[in-house]
């Protein structure tokens, strides 16, 4: 029996920068703990990089080419913050774009017509514009309202966050820099500082966004793979979230509600009751999580002979219970736990 075998191998990262300030933002913080925003006026920034990342073999005889890397590509990117005073707060505005040329997995996604066969040399490479931040805001002394593309992150977990249900991720984009593979959508999040360190953080998304995942590298047998369904783009469609978030100076933790369509797909297939073929397709279900996470930093001191020559152990943890629409299809309730010691 042939064993699919996929290694995450060694990388090659080559990054080539002219860099002037430029910090990728992720909305993962909040307004009780610290500025998502310059304290100045803002301005603009620039990159530009290079990068290869090695993705392993395939490791099976009947199974798909061996890809010698995941990606190759060089990059340029552009971020503008900007911000102005208003009452007793500040408007702000964020923009990011990202311009990339390379190729993905020996151009072996790029085939519309034989998904999962390799193209010429000439058709592996391609330009694509990644439009990431583009949102407008408002900040006050105690809360804030953002409009527009965003991608938010919850979760203390590290590897999986099964309370992070917001944004999408791009798994067919690896590379060695954590982060490229966000995907960002349409939101509108407003968020309220209760206290010092607690706040109350409300995400609407009205429109569908499915994560991407590489399943034409996998060997799926005799199934044919057929196009992903997403739900249509309305309003009964978006999601709504809340998250009660308490920050202090060496702890954390949250609750969180969420109620939308799961961002990753799951893998299902129909028999063909003519021709007995296998069709494979991935589909969105919607659900509700319950979830909470989180974390503990324990101060040490490596000098002294101690047990654990660290500065500091931080102790994480990362819960989420999620409950499916009735439908003979869908997955039954489940939880997921993180846990971890970093």
């Amino acid at each position: 029996m042939n064993k699919k075998r996929l290694l995450f191998s060694c990388f090659c990262a080559v990054v080539i920068g002219a860099q002037a300030q430029f910090v990728p933002l992720t909305r993962s913080t909040n307004i009780a703990t610290s500025e998502n925003f310059p304290v100045n006026d803002g301005g603009m920034s620039y990159y530009v990089r290079a990068s290869m990342y090695g993705f392993g073999q395939d490791g099976s005889e009947n199974g798909s080419d061996n890809y010698d890397f995941a990606s190759t590509f060089a990059e340029v990117g552009a971020r503008a913050n900007y911000k102005w005073g208003f009452g007793d707060g500040y408007i702000i505005v964020a923009a990011e774009g990202r311009l990339r040329y390379g190729q993905y997995f020996n151009g072996k996604l790029r085939n519309e017509d034989q998904p999962g066969m390799v193209l010429n040399t000439n058709g592996r490479y391609e330009a694509t514009f990644d439009l990431r931040d583009l949102y407008v805001g408002y900040r006050g002394r105690k809360w804030e309202v953002i409009l527009g593309n965003q991608n938010i992150q919850w979760g203390r977990g590290m590897g999986s966050n099964p309370t992070n249900n917001l944004s999408a991720s791009d798994l067919f984009f690896l590379s060695a820099t954590a982060g490229d593979g966000n995907m960002y959508n349409f939101m509108l999040s407003a968020d309220y500082q209760i206290n010092k360190g607690l706040d109350l953080q409300v995400v609407a998304v009205p429109m569908v966004q499915s994560s991407k995942m590489p399943l034409q590298l996998l060997n799926l047998g005799d199934l044919n793979l057929s196009a992903q369904r997403i739900p249509e783009a309305k309003i009964k469609n978006g999601s709504i979230a809340a998250r009660l978030n308490l920050a202090g100076m060496h702890s954390g933790f949250s609750l969180s509600y969420f109620n939308g369509f799961d961002p990753f797909p799951t893998l299902h297939g129909n028999i063909d009751a003519n021709t007995g073929e296998t069709e494979a397709y991935t589909v969105l279900f919607r659900k509700q999580t319950i979830g909470l996470d989180f974390s503990y930093t324990i101060p040490g001191n490596p000098r002294g002979g101690n047990f654990v020559p660290a500065n500091s152990w931080t102790v994480f943890g990362e819960f989420g219970y999620n409950i499916y629409n009735k439908n003979v299809s869908m997955p039954t309730p489940f939880r997921k736990i993180i846990s971890g010691l970093t």
